[in-house]
């Protein structure tokens, strides 16, 4: 009986260290809120293959996103989606710099068919004890799954931040769309490009709020609006 007992006590010492050696795998929950699609829903997490390498994975959710349906006289009309995406790529971490290059596939849950590719992709960070700069680029692809109306575009976002202290980072953005051809009423050319402000807030543990507040440039895109030039996004992200 003794020896049974001295036994549990061992396994479970030994299981409460290996629960310690285990290092949690660095994921995100992000809730985005914007001009460009609405409300979005993110989440992903970064293997880790090496020190320096790791697999990184990511679910995109969105309803505001182009789509097409059939109308009962046959022709085509925007709809309403709902958008889901997949994505997967290498993390390579050198010194301040991260480099994220991924691919992305992205369905219609109410049409159940697969509507866009997200490929490439590249999200960069630098970041210093002062300086932190990020970049996106998105290249998404309507035309292989022949859809009339979305075109196929390219987007990015860059900011560069001047951390005041520990809770607030201060710096310019800006944002730009090109579609690379024509559907629907599409125009083919530059059809975004909002220049602003960045701010970024430590929202409690494991938490930042980000704000962009911008002005667009593009003057066919204010008289769209109704001469409106304001656009910005509300970014909530929480970090496991």
């Amino acid at each position: 009986m003794r020896k049974l007992v001295t036994a549990l006590i061992l396994l479970t010492l030994s299981s409460s260290a290996l629960a310690q050696e285990a290092k949690p795998i660095p994921s995100y929950f992000r809730i985005d809120q914007d001009y460009l699609l609405g409300t979005q829903l993110w989440a992903g997490a970064t293997y880790p293959l090496s020190s320096k390498v790791g697999l990184a994975t990511g679910v995109f959710i969105v309803e505001n996103s182009p789509s097409v349906t059939t109308d009962a006289a046959g022709g085509s009309r925007m709809k309403n989606s709902w958008y889901g995406e997949f994505d997967l790529g290498p993390s390579l971490t050198l010194g301040p710099v991260s480099l994220t290059p991924m691919a992305g596939i992205g369905f219609d849950w109410a049409d159940r068919r697969a509507v866009a590719l997200n490929v490439p992709q590249l999200y960069t960070i630098v970041s210093f004890h002062k300086i932190y700069f990020e970049s996106w680029v998105w290249t998404l692809l309507f035309s292989p799954f022949k859809n009339p109306i979305a075109s196929d575009y390219i987007h990015t976002r860059d900011w560069v931040l001047y951390k005041l202290n520990d809770t607030i980072g201060i710096g310019p953005q800006i944002e730009y769309t090109y579609n690379m051809n024509t559907r629907g009423s599409g125009t083919k050319g530059t059809v975004g490009m909002p220049l602003g402000a960045h701010i970024e807030l430590a929202f409690g543990a494991g938490n930042s709020l980000g704000l962009f507040a911008g002005y667009e440039l593009m003057k066919a895109v204010r008289n769209a609006a109704g001469g409106n030039a304001a656009e910005g996004r509300i970014t909530f992200v929480h970090n496991f």
